[in-house]
């Protein structure tokens, strides 16, 4: 039995040479968007990690506390800090050799989102799904900054433990499910934002419900070895910034701050103005799914919140302090729910009005993530320059 969610999302083959061009474009735009960060100097908590990254070895910050502690107490994020002794190790302690990986890894996860939506979607809505997606004001802020990569190189993990758990469900072969769960694994290292990840993968289409569960198992026992994995280095399981939540104050404003920093670098009437498009927005797509699948309505609902909670789950102790950074997972979730709807339509309503609507929908979205990401820029452009004058190491 196939999860309803994703019933009929089989992606149509596109000639290679296609694909080619659409991963080209990708590219393209990345590159274009995003080649002036090359230009940056070390931001942030940049020194920080460097001086963390120069003082311990790998297996050092990977599996002793004390090492671990010396940069944060409270988060266990290793990933960043290794990412930051390769880049010593390959450039030195040039900026602009960490840009450049950095500009890498965003076109990386550009084609790798690309690749991965393809498994169900047609070439037309992945693309514009990525383009959507790498356009978006928090993709945009936080391709700024180095000390944010771990975000981005621990969603390339995530979607590669999607693809080939997707393939492995297709050919069950067991050299994939090691494949998958240790991307998995990659990927909660790099960021605990994605440990609930294995909730996702029970949606995905091919073979029964015993054999998906049985496929989940080993991802369940690499979460559970994270779990003990992040205690023993932290001495607790849950972080966060030691925000203190206040109910219920905070769970009436919770959604409100996820959509603010979906948003971010609108000014208040727009905010205003896009809190109401999300909204009307999020619930026109239910109301479509709900139409359309009328023999599965309940799953179908269960589905979306099931991974929606599960997805919102580690951001809620941050919700105080809401970053845009931590809305980029929901975000790709939010664009992934709007291509499933439209697929959907075009499924059940045959006509060319159809793709004509979506190339508008997407052009206009694309439209204003570019506004609003621009609008952002020239703050992120004064913080830099204002970084620029501080000494290296204080």
């Amino acid at each position: 039995m196939t999860p309803s969610l994703f019933r009929e999302e089989a992606a149509s083959k596109s000639p290679n040479l296609y694909n080619v061009a659409a991963v080209l474009l990708l590219i393209a735009f990345v590159l274009v968007r995003y080649n002036q960060i090359l230009q940056n100097f070390w931001l942030g908590d940049d020194p920080k990690i460097l001086q963390h990254a120069i003082s311990y070895r790998p297996w050092e910050y990977f599996f002793l506390p004390d090492a671990w502690r010396d940069l944060s107490v409270i988060n266990f994020t290793p990933w960043i800090t290794f990412t930051y002794n390769l880049d010593l190790i390959i450039f030195g302690l040039d900026p602009f050799g960490f840009y450049l990986h950095q500009l890498v890894s965003l076109s990386i996860l550009a084609i790798v989102s690309y690749v991965v939506l393809r498994l169900w979607f047609p070439l037309t809505f992945s693309l514009f799904g990525v383009l959507l997606f790498v356009s978006s004001p928090p993709f945009a802020e936080s391709a700024h900054f180095l000390m944010f990569r771990h975000y981005f190189e621990g969603m390339i993990f995530a979607l590669l433990s999607v693809y080939f758990f997707s393939r492995n469900l297709e050919k069950n072969k067991q050299a994939l499910t090691v494949v998958s769960s240790s991307f998995y694994l990659l990927s909660c290292l790099a960021n605990p934002i994605y440990v609930p990840l294995l909730f996702f993968l029970a949606l995905l289409p091919g073979g029964g419900w015993r054999d998906r569960l049985r496929n989940i198992l080993p991802f369940v026992c690499v979460a559970f070895l994270y779990a003990i994995w992040r205690w023993v280095m932290l001495g607790m399981l849950f972080g966060g910034y030691g925000v203190e939540l206040t109910w219920p104050s905070d769970a009436k404003l919770f959604f409100s701050r996820v959509i603010n920093a979906m948003g971010i670098g609108l000014g208040e009437k727009q905010l205003s103005w896009w809190k109401w498009v999300v909204v009307v927005d999020f619930l026109a797509v239910l109301l479509l799914l709900y139409r359309i699948e009328k023999k599965s309505r309940m799953v179908t609902f269960l589905e979306i919140t099931t991974v929606s909670a599960a997805i919102l789950l580690p951001i809620v102790p941050v919700s105080p302090i809401m970053e845009p950074r931590y809305v980029m997972l929901p975000l790709f979730l939010w664009l992934v729910l709007h291509l499933i709807a439209w697929k959907k339509i075009r499924t059940h309503i045959a006509r060319p009005s159809v793709q004509t609507a979506f190339l508008f929908w997407s052009s206009v979205v694309i439209t204003f993530f570019l506004v609003a990401s621009s609008s952002n820029n020239e703050k992120l452009k004064l913080y830099e320059k204002r970084q620029k004058k501080r000494e290296f190491f204080s």
